[in-house]
């Protein structure tokens, strides 16, 4: 067993070499990842206020575009109506 592990632990050892140093530069990466402690993202709030108010103007931009396409599909659909109308009296 001892032979194993002795065996075995260069092998693990430069695969963390390879994996957490030489990768994450290679790459501009954070290096040694397995082992910091991930830090939590905090929000700020007014940042958040600012998101939320930009976010609210671009629902009010769809809505009033959404609006638009209703009244002009409404206004196909009342012409279309009375075409037919008018080719059923023509019968």
């Amino acid at each position: 067993m001892w032979k194993v592990l002795q065996e075995l632990l260069p092998i693990v050892l430069v695969i963390l070499f390879i994996t957490q140093l030489v990768i994450p530069m290679v790459f501009n990466l954070q290096t040694w990842w397995l082992f910091r402690p991930s830090k939590k993202k905090t929000t700020n709030p007014s940042s958040l206020s600012e998101e939320i108010e930009t976010v609210k103007a671009v629902v009010d931009e769809a809505k009033a575009k959404a609006n638009e396409v209703i009244e002009k599909a409404e206004g196909n659909l009342k012409s279309a109506e009375d075409l037919k109308n008018a080719a059923e009296k023509l019968k």
